[in-house]
């Protein structure tokens, strides 16, 4: 079996006046961008106990883990 989790990672924006949350390293255009890395670290760890808790409630794997 595939390890079909999504990896979250944060990324710095070209500009470097940001940081954004890459899925398996790519960036979505329509996620905000977060000033400090620790704030978008703290994004990152938000969403991934969010999956965990709708995984256990729908009976379904957990989708996303920090890389």
């Amino acid at each position: 079996m595939t390890d079909e989790t999504t990896i979250l990672t944060a990324q710095p924006q070209e500009t470097g006046a940001a940081y954004r949350i890459a899925y398996d390293g790519r960036i979505m255009g329509d996620d905000r961008g977060f000033s400090t890395l620790a704030e978008c670290e703290a994004e990152i760890d938000k969403r991934i106990a969010i999956d965990r808790r709708d995984a256990v409630r729908f009976d379904r794997p957990v989708l996303y883990r920090k890389g």
